[in-house]
């Protein structure tokens, strides 16, 4: 949805070295928020996947 919403450019390409090197540019280069997001949403989703197991493992 970033992507679509945010379509990153050419010039974002070029620059991701550069933007990635300080906190600031994660936020600002549309290329890097797009993986910022994906990497977010993968991670609450494996947090959400590793509680669920563990609980329902202990109901059995």
């Amino acid at each position: 949805m970033e992507a679509w919403v945010r379509k990153p450019t050419y010039a974002d390409f070029l620059r991701l070295r550069d933007d990635t090197g300080h906190w600031k540019g994660w936020w600002q280069n549309r290329v890097a928020r797009v993986l910022v997001n994906f990497f977010l949403t993968s991670l609450g989703t494996a947090i959400g996947v590793w509680t669920a197991g563990a609980k329902l493992i202990s109901q059995l």
